[in-house]
């Protein structure tokens, strides 16, 4: 292939060609030449980053500029900015209140509260503080694995033998604190075997158990069940056979 340039002799293949233009004539081959639709200046752009468009820009300010400024939306204010980052921004400093705030109802209490968006996640619910998520989440796998109709743990629909009613009516107040705290106690490990809150969540799904050794049932008030030197951290094989021997023998933890 021979270059295109008047009066270039230069002969190699298409590739080749490409680069000695752009190199010895400094116009590229691969290149587009496009107008400006903000400020109608003629620019190029490689042909392969070209797209069917009914406007071009050569810059971002002309793209914004183009586009038009955003106005503050608060009453009276005359700030503008090209950018949405812009006005979130002053508009947080200068009025003291965010953009990107929304209202939220918490899943366990149903309680409103605000938040910014970028800061709820929905993986296991919206939840207002630690404590409703915990207290959430512990409700429902209580459910989910003592309730009615549980094929792992009741036959022909009928409730496993010691369902209490979940959380709200079996552990009362308290008991995602008193958790937490064992958690923090025991370095979130099995105190029988040792496994880790990382491997249980790797192997289970899910976070560790605080087992009760005196069972909640046996006290008048369930909040006298929840002191530190009657729950401690199991994971679940060995909450699951520790259960299941205290049916019979009292319940020994190392």
């Amino acid at each position: 292939m021979e270059c295109p340039y008047d009066g270039c002799e230069y002969e190699s293949s298409e590739y080749g060609v490409k680069q000695h233009h752009a190199k010895t004539h400094g116009v590229s081959l691969t290149s587009t030449e496009l107008t400006c639709s903000g400020c109608g200046d003629v620019f190029t752009r490689p042909s392969y980053n070209v797209v069917d468009a009914e406007d071009y820009y050569c810059s971002q300010g002309c793209r914004k500029k183009d586009e038009g400024e955003l106005q503050c939306p608060y009453d009276g204010c005359g700030y503008t900015s090209d950018a949405e980052l812009g006005i979130q921004q002053h508009h947080k400093q200068a009025h003291g209140e965010s953009l990107t705030v929304d209202t939220f109802e918490c899943d366990c209490c149903g309680d409103t509260f605000e938040r910014q968006r970028s800061k709820d996640r929905h993986f296991d619910g919206t939840f207002c503080s630690k404590d409703c998520k915990y207290e959430h989440l512990s409700d429902e796998f209580s459910e989910r694995r003592t309730g009615e109709g549980n094929p792992m743990y009741g036959r022909d629909g009928e409730d496993h033998p010691r369902w209490r009613g979940g959380y709200d009516q079996q552990y009362g107040e308290g008991w995602a604190t008193a958790r937490r705290q064992a958690l923090l106690r025991d370095h979130a490990r099995c105190q029988n075997c040792g496994m880790s809150d990382n491997e249980h969540h790797d192997e289970f799904g899910r976070q560790l158990d605080v087992h009760h050794i005196e069972p909640v049932r046996t006290f008048d008030d369930p909040s006298d069940a929840h002191e530190l030197d009657n729950i401690v951290t199991l994971c679940r094989r060995c909450h699951g056979a520790i259960e299941n021997d205290s049916q019979s023998t009292p319940v020994e933890v190392q």
